[in-house]
C-alpha cells in the first residue's frame, strides 16, 4: 500500500457506485490489518490509477513496462466480453477486462481464474 494516493476509487466509489454497498465498512489506509473478503474484491486491483493494488498470482511476477498488451475476447464468458491479454515473450502474465462502450463493466476475472488454474499444470 506504499503506492496509494488515496483516491477513494477501490473504497468509496466502487463500494457505493458499483457493487451496490456490498464492500461497506471498508477504509483506505496504509496499514492493513484484515483482508478484502468481498466477491467483488478482484475489481478493485483493476480501478486502482496507481497500481498500488495487485492481485496474488499477478504480483512482484512482472513490471508493467515489460508486458506486451493484446485484445483478446473472453471465451469462458457467455457474451464474449473484451479483456486484455498482457505477456511477456511467449508466457501470459495476466488477464484484464477492458473497457469500452460496450462492454462498461469490469469483466475477466472468471478468464483469469481459468488461466491460473490451467497455469499450474504446465510448470
Amino acid at each position: 500500500m506504499t503506492h496509494c494516493i488515496e483516491c477513494t476509487r477501490c473504497t468509496v466509489w466502487f463500494a457505493t457506485e458499483v457493487a451496490g454497498g456490498r464492500v461497506s465498512g471498508e477504509e483506505i489506509g496504509t496499514y492493513v490489518e484484515k483482508l478484502v473478503t468481498s466477491e467483488l474484491s478482484g475489481n478493485v486491483i483493476d480501478i486502482c490509477p496507481m497500481g498500488a493494488l495487485t492481485s496474488k498470482p499477478f504480483a512482484f511476477k512482472a513490471r508493467n513496462w515489460e508486458l506486451k498488451g493484446r485484445e483478446s475476447i473472453d471465451v469462458t464468458d457467455a457474451v464474449g466480453s473484451n479483456i486484455q491479454t498482457d505477456s511477456r515473450g511467449p508466457e501470459v502474465m495476466r488477464i484484464l477486462p477492458c473497457l469500452n462502450e460496450v462492454n462498461i463493466q469490469a469483466v475477466g476475472m472468471v478468464a483469469q481464474k481459468f488461466w491460473q488454474l490451467s497455469d499450474t499444470g504446465r510448470k
